[in-house]
């Protein structure tokens, strides 16, 4: 049986003995899987009332591979031997949710740093999924959210199994204000902004985003990036967010500033309704347009 093949096994498993006792059946438990040394570290998440602790799989693997080495059992008897294993997983989980973690100044210290150098942002609409979870960190602008993760979905792990979660800042005495300047930081370093200019319908346009799909509105927050966009339109703008990905600036006189308006608001409405009758509705990313002025330095919706 190969690693993974073992994992989504055991997953199954742990979750089944999990619900069979009583003071662990609430438990939410979710797979991990880290790049390591160019193989793949298997963790089993736990998460239970305001705590979350981790299990590594790999004794656990081992421990299999041993016992079916060292006998001479049928394969039936191996995989059976699986129940026993998700036992112990359960119990190490058990334990190590009812009794206190005892970490030292170093461990903090090197959990602080994992922390603010891994973590980047996400951008979503506040009726995303994932942001209805009440344990996780989010900042709100509008009714668009930042979430916070560290950046594992080249792996094709889920934002959510990574999403940093209120109980991590305050076991690590981490601040929300650094976490998000480290993270902003992150984001900008590992995903740069990508912004294009053209002409469309008579309007300056330019289009923003980056390569973190499918969070690359997220780009328009970047420190300098209203900045640069109100040179290249000379003044003032219009914000259109297209969808979790990408936004749209549009430059406007003042003579044409209502019309405009009224023409992006219906726009943004039509786009949002296409992509529900598409089944895209997770890419929603806000209900407004926006506007920002160059001369105050500020960002509305209208």
């Amino acid at each position: 049986m190969t690693r993974s093949e073992f994992v989504e096994l055991i997953e199954d498993k742990t979750k089944k003995e999990l619900e069979s006792w009583q003071n662990l059946k609430d438990t939410k438990i979710s797979v991990i899987r880290l790049p390591l040394q160019g193989k793949s570290l298997y963790i089993i998440e736990a998460d239970y009332a305001d705590r979350t602790v981790s299990v590594n799989l790999s004794k656990y693997y081992n421990l299999y591979e041993n016992e079916i080495t060292n006998t001479s059992s049928t394969p039936n008897s191996g995989i059976s031997f699986l129940d026993v294993i998700a036992t112990q997983i359960a119990s190490e989980i058990q334990e190590k949710l009812t009794e206190p973690d005892e970490l030292t100044e170093d461990d903090i210290s090197d959990m602080r740093s994992d922390i603010l150098g891994s973590t980047v942002i996400g951008i979503v609409n506040k009726d995303h999924p994932i942001a209805k979870h009440d344990f996780l960190i989010y900042k709100d602008i509008y009714d668009m959210r930042f979430i916070y993760y560290s950046d594992y979905t080249d792996l094709g792990l889920p934002v959510i199994d990574t999403a940093r979660r209120k109980e991590e800042l305050k076991q690590y005495s981490i601040p929300f204000s650094e976490l998000d300047a480290e993270a902003l930081k992150n984001t900008e370093q590992t995903h740069p902004a990508c912004i294009t200019q053209s002409e469309k319908h008579g309007y300056t346009v330019c289009h923003i985003t980056s390569g973190n799909e499918p969070f690359g509105a997220a780009a328009l927050f970047y420190p300098d990036t209203l900045n640069k966009i109100s040179h290249m339109l000379s003044g003032s703008f219009f914000l259109l967010p297209y969808n979790t990905h990408e936004f749209y600036a549009i430059g406007f006189t003042k003579e044409g500033r209502e019309t405009l308006k009224k023409s992006l608001k219906k726009a943004i409405f039509e786009i949002n309704q296409k992509m529900c009758e598409s089944h895209m509705q997770d890419m929603i990313l806000s209900e407004n347009i926006y506007v920002y002025d160059s001369e105050e330095g500020n960002l509305q919706a209208v």
